[in-house]
């Protein structure tokens, strides 16, 4: 997440709208309960496909 916000804050404020509310949400921002559970499941998603690519398995 924090490349992604690295990267996001060279792009102008208006691009990637959804992109930056994950960055937002797994920063704490603002963050309800249904929030936390979305950005809980996307780190788990990631995770795993970043083990599936580091183990030459397809995505």
């Amino acid at each position: 997440m924090a490349e992604l916000a690295a990267t996001l804050s060279v792009v102008a404020e208006t691009g990637f709208p959804r992109l930056r509310e994950v960055v937002a949400v797994s920063q704490g921002v603002g963050r309800s309960a249904e929030e936390d559970r979305l950005a809980f499941d996307l780190e788990v998603i990631i995770a795993g496909l970043q083990q599936r690519l580091a183990a030459g398995r397809p995505a």
